[in-house]
């Protein structure tokens, strides 16, 4: 069975650019998302090396989903605040 495309490059642009809209997204959100992400990946990848269904791969895929949703709530705050 194929494994399913990975979405970190997608988070990772994400991050990108909540950086370049810094005066229109909170820094915070930044912080926040990018250790979310860093954690949720770095969870996962420890679950995956301990079995197919683990806690691990469980709070990795959940801090990495928090991160993507703090991410497209940012950039969306961001778009539709005027401070650009």
């Amino acid at each position: 069975m194929p494994t399913p495309p990975n979405s970190s490059p997608a988070g990772l642009a994400g991050l990108l650019a909540l950086a370049l809209l810094e005066p229109a997204a909170p820094l915070w959100l930044l912080h926040a998302s990018g250790i979310s992400l860093t954690g949720g990946r770095i969870a996962h990848g420890v679950g995956l090396s301990m079995g197919t269904l683990n806690a691990g791969r469980m709070v990795g895929t959940l801090l990495s989903w928090i991160a993507y949703l703090l991410i497209g709530g940012g950039l969306l705050y961001a778009g539709l605040s005027g401070r650009l």
